[in-house]
């Protein structure tokens, strides 16, 4: 467990996070917010967030045009999703990822 992730959806500062390194760095890491159910996997060279009802994958070949679609949209759902939880409307925060294990 590594600590000092801070949740971009909610702010919370206790995120649950575990990472597998080898010889040339990081090549798995999971977050996961107990407050507000957002997860982020990132898995040799693939990356997957959830968060309030929200599903983004991309990996390291994703470019272009493409990589530039996706990161709008998720910005711009991550944008509502803050807030919306700052507003207390959490009704997309209840649907937890508990099927998915780090």
């Amino acid at each position: 467990m590594y600590e000092g992730y801070t949740c971009p959806i909610c702010g919370y500062d206790d995120v649950d996070s575990v990472a597998y390194r080898d010889e040339r760095g990081i090549v798995e890491e999971y977050l996961r917010c107990s407050q507000c159910n957002y997860y982020y996997e990132y898995a040799y060279g693939h990356y997957v967030e959830y968060f309030a009802g929200h599903e983004f994958a991309w990996s390291y070949m994703t470019k272009g045009n493409e990589w530039v679609n996706l990161m709008r949209k998720m910005k711009r759902a991550q944008f509502m999703a803050r807030r919306n939880w700052r507003k207390g409307l959490r009704d997309k925060f209840k649907v937890a990822y508990d099927d998915v294990e780090p």
